[in-house]
């Protein structure tokens, strides 16, 4: 019976694993246990299995403000009957003026960025697809009370990028929204 590269590769890395689990040896001593290694692979079984990496994309940095209001919540009569909760937020906290500080590839890749202002100090990751990106947006300190938790997400517009950014409260008592433009 023969055996595929890649198992042989296995079965090499699970018995070194097992030899050196847990055992150490002192300076200056050989230790007696052999080292079981793979055969080489071919170079062309390698290339075929072993994806290119991908360029890093250059990233530009784009920068705008935002006023966050009260967010809109819309229930069913029924719901907004037995859920009073939004009905009864003054819209004081957490709405104000705020920054957007985000770092985006030129056409696809991985979006990150910082929020200040009002809604507290927020961290942005997600993802740009041509023309338009979304986005998680999570607490900086994630035990702050007032942390808010939501998403972005932002369109090309020419030269710039305009979206919305829609974040709630831990338990949801408070929703907030804001609509930005952001430019190089």
């Amino acid at each position: 019976m023969t055996k595929s590269p890649s198992l042989l590769l296995l079965l090499a890395l699970l018995v070194l694993a097992e030899c050196s689990k847990g055992e150490s040896t002192p300076a200056g001593v050989t230790s007696s246990k052999a080292v079981v290694s793979a055969p080489p692979t071919p170079a062309s079984s390698a290339s075929a299995t072993t994806p290119a990496k991908p360029e890093e994309a250059p990233l530009s940095t784009w920068k705008g403000t935002f006023k966050s209001r009260p967010g809109n919540v819309t229930l069913s009569k029924e719901a907004a009957e037995a859920i009073k909760v939004w009905s009864k937020d003054p819209g004081k906290e957490m709405v104000g003026d705020g920054t957007i500080s985000l770092w985006l590839p030129v056409s696809k890749g991985l979006v990150r960025g910082e929020i200040r202002g009002a809604l507290g100090d927020l961290l942005v990751n997600g993802e740009l697809e041509d023309d338009q990106f979304r986005a998680r947006v999570d607490p900086k300190d994630p035990n702050d009370p007032k942390a808010m938790t939501g998403i972005l997400h932002g369109k090309r517009r020419g030269d710039s990028w305009e979206g919305m950014l829609r974040v709630a409260s831990r338990n949801a008592n408070l929703v907030r929204e804001a609509e930005f433009k952001l430019t190089q």
